[in-house]
């Protein structure tokens, strides 16, 4: 059965649920942390993003946690991992609550028309070459009322139903479309996947990181690595892995 702590403060839900997987395995006769285990917190000190990005989330307001997965890939299929987690937290928003437009931003983070109300960071552990395991860590905003002027776009629960939500409801229903999704074939996952991400097939500006280009691409696919594969409008095909490439807001 899958365990669940939660604190007041912590500095990273990421950071807590690594060192507690290292403890347990130092000091259960169990060889893991049950799958699925979870810690949440009212509030991160250090709260990480995508890309070496903080977190911005008020105390008590907005659901922080990070999960344990044990899952029987290949390292060349870890993204699978985000996929699985994004749909998650769609299936919530779009089906549960019935909130239109919602969308995965590639590669990890979750809007609501064109403003982002998730984000998910994934860090895998390998041993032997093999993916051991994998702790997402996922920030959605739910009672937030008010953000920082220097967010470009951000949105909560409440902002978008004008509604509050009980975080720990929230939680647990996260968790159980997290493991629907990790049960599913992943053909049919990357299919899901595909038919929610945003921007796809639409002509959008994005910055290339290396040469800090703007650039006026399309998405036509991504690939079940994760790699992004988009066109120009001229025709003419690029991929981008993770880090090297940045969607601009408009």
């Amino acid at each position: 059965m899958n365990k669940r702590i939660h604190k007041k403060t912590l500095a990273s839900t990421n950071q807590y649920l690594t060192e507690w997987v290292k403890q347990y395995e130092r000091d259960s006769l169990a060889d893991n942390l049950p799958p699925f285990s979870v810690v949440f917190t009212d509030y991160q000190t250090k709260g990480r993003g995508q890309q070496q990005h903080t977190w911005e989330s008020k105390r008590g307001k907005n659901l922080l946690m990070s999960i344990i997965l044990y899952p029987k890939i290949q390292p060349s299929q870890q993204f699978l991992i985000s996929q699985q987690v994004s749909l998650a937290i769609v299936d919530f928003l779009s089906l549960s609550l019935g909130l239109e437009e919602v969308k995965i931003k590639w590669a990890n983070d979750i809007y609501i028309k064109d403003k982002k109300i998730a984000g998910i960071l994934v860090e895998h552990t390998l041993l032997n070459n093999e993916l051991s395991y994998s702790i997402v860590g996922i920030g959605l905003n739910i009672n937030q009322e008010i953000f920082p002027q220097w967010l470009p776009n951000p949105t909560s629960l409440f902002l978008e139903t004008n509604r509050y939500y009980s975080i720990e409801d929230i939680l647990i229903q996260i968790i159980d479309n997290i493991k629907k999704y990790h049960s599913l074939d992943p053909l049919d996952v990357h299919h899901t996947y595909l038919s929610y991400l945003y921007k796809h097939h639409t002509f959008a500006r994005y910055k290339i990181i290396q040469t800090q280009e703007i650039v006026e691409l399309k998405i036509i696919n991504v690939e079940p690595c994760g790699t992004l594969q988009t066109q120009d409008i001229k025709g003419k095909n690029y991929s981008f892995n993770f880090h090297e490439i940045e969607y601009l807001i408009e």
